[in-house]
């Protein structure tokens, strides 16, 4: 386990999820959203959540459930230090979690924000005991009772198909996707679904809850974890996923996650 600073951070194996505490802090997160869905807990603090067009005010004992590519920004709401407590699960050990228990394909969390004291006790637990590694059959049982309460009162299940709520937006995600590494303006945006640049910046925003170029640095930044990961050299990576240089990767990077990519990268040591 590597401590930085006001930080703790693990990459649990076993459970193939990163847990980690942010204590004592006062970081703001801005609009932004992630790849893998996120069950956390505040242990202290008061914070201010914009969770899509919805307004949150989480304190002590809150639960919050992101789901992935839900966008959200968290923003300190009185000076108040935070602690917090989470872990983040890729879609795919979600997806077959939720198979394995359910025997459903995918789900979505319906609420942000949550209080259920009883499933905040059980969190605490299995995130202490996946914090110090304790025993490996143990923390995984309580981890999979604690999930199979958790989909059973908060979650409803899905399809795994797309919804098209409107194609021309539909084709200017595919294509940041698919070209995220490479350098994207508006002009090019523009072109590729046939509106004005100005129409682009207010439809992609009203749809998907953030503008253009916050979803580009977003998917950088999650796919940058990755390469960070199987211990990439960080001046690589940033150039690799269209950064500037290492400064601007570093401090979009620290943004969106509160950690430099140098910090990132030494869980993994």
């Amino acid at each position: 386990m590597k401590k930085m600073n006001d930080r703790k951070i693990i990459f649990d194996k076993t459970l193939n999820i990163e847990a980690y505490i942010f204590s004592d802090g006062t970081q703001d997160f801005p609009n932004h959203f992630h790849d893998h869905y996120v069950i956390g807990l505040i242990n202290n603090g008061n914070r201010t959540l914009t969770y899509g067009e919805t307004k949150y005010y989480i304190k002590s004992d809150d639960m919050i459930l992101f789901n992935p590519f839900d966008n959200h920004d968290c923003r300190n709401q009185d000076g108040s230090l935070l602690k917090y407590i989470a872990v983040n699960i890729p879609k795919q050990s979600m997806e077959y979690l939720t198979y394995m228990i359910k025997d459903k394909n995918t789900l979505k969390f319906k609420y942000p924000v949550i209080k259920d004291m009883g499933l905040a006790k059980q969190f605490e637990k299995v995130h202490y005991m996946i914090m110090e590694n304790e025993n490996e059959m143990e923390r995984e049982e309580l981890f999979i009772l604690f999930m199979d309460e958790l989909i059973d009162k908060y979650s409803k299940y899905k399809s795994l198909e797309i919804n098209n709520e409107n194609n021309k937006i539909q084709t200017i995600e595919n294509y940041i996707i698919e070209n995220y590494d490479k350098i994207i303006s508006l002009d090019i945006l523009s072109e590729i679904s046939g509106m004005n640049k100005y129409a682009v910046i207010r439809s992609f925003t009203k749809i998907k809850g953030i503008t253009p170029y916050r979803y580009i640095e977003t998917i950088r930044i999650n796919k940058s974890k990755e390469l960070l990961k199987y211990n990439n050299d960080i001046v690589e990576v940033a150039l690799k996923l269209g950064f500037n240089d290492q400064s601007h990767f570093t401090k979009t990077f620290k943004k969106l996650t509160g950690l430099t990519p140098g910090e990132y990268k030494n869980i993994f040591k």
